[in-house]
């Protein structure tokens, strides 16, 4: 859930802190409201944080009642946010020339903004014995 890490400095699992659910986020979209003092907004893992948030509550750490969650551990303000640019620098080799590209490549192209690559197809070779004759 992200939510305003303020309002949870007292959580605990004996005493959670109440918050209204006032959106949910699903990766690759964009939250419709603001996170106001009091609220909370289900996310999912890769959704962009929405405004007025500042900390994001792992759901392990919550239960759902209703239109509300109980949080049950106080947040640092920036926890559990990873930011835009974050897991890779600029000017660093993301994929090495040659190596066989596989799904993870793809997903570590898409997160350097790379929707192509230029690509090489391995040759096939056959090598036959000198004494083997070939009808060309």
């Amino acid at each position: 859930y992200a939510l305003i890490a303020a309002d949870v400095q007292s959580a605990t699992t004996e005493r959670p802190v109440r918050l209204e659910i006032c959106d949910e986020v699903a990766a690759g979209h964009i939250g419709q409201k603001k996170i106001q003092t009091g609220q909370a907004a289900r996310i999912m893992t890769g959704a962009p944080i929405p405004i007025g948030a500042d900390s994001v509550i792992m759901q392990e750490d919550t239960e759902k009642e209703g239109e509300h969650v109980l949080v049950k551990d106080k947040a640092e303000k920036g926890e559990n946010i990873r930011l835009a640019g974050e897991d890779v620098r600029k000017g660093e080799i993301v994929l090495e020339k040659g190596c066989r590209i596989q799904p993870v490549h793809i997903g570590m192209m898409a997160v350097a903004g790379r929707s192509s690559v230029f690509v090489g197809q391995r040759p096939n070779i056959a090598i036959y014995p000198p004494e083997t004759k070939l009808k060309i």
